[in-house]
């Protein structure tokens, strides 16, 4: 069951990347999805992730969780390293910085999707 999982996300990535953002922004159950384009860390690649993201105000909040797995996301260490990257959402293609929030941080519990407001 994970394999077919992880396979259909694998194929919702490509048909985000594949048609331009026309396909893609909310297709797995309605979640709005963009792409975080970042450099490898190790590589010096380019890479990209689907992940879902929540809103506050012109800021774009996506968890870390990698799927509930204890390691991190590849694409934190890439963040962490280079934090200038780029997010599509939908069509739309923005140049931004990142930065990680964490529980010590006074605007983690304001930031995180999962709290409660």
């Amino acid at each position: 069951m994970s394999s077919l999982f992880i396979r259909t996300l694998q194929a919702h990535q490509w048909l985000y990347e594949h048609s331009g953002g026309l396909i893609g922004h909310r297709l797995l159950m309605g979640n709005p999805t963009l792409l975080l384009r970042t450099v490898g860390a190790k590589t010096g690649q380019p890479r990209c992730s689907a992940l879902t993201y929540a809103r506050d105000g012109d800021a774009y909040l996506v968890v870390a969780s990698n799927r509930g797995s204890p390691r991190p996301p590849g694409w934190l260490a890439n963040v962490k390293a280079q934090p200038d990257c780029e997010i599509q959402v939908g069509r739309t293609k923005l140049q931004v910085t990142a930065r990680p929030t964490y529980p010590e941080d006074a605007d983690y519990a304001r930031d995180s999707p999962s709290s409660t407001r």
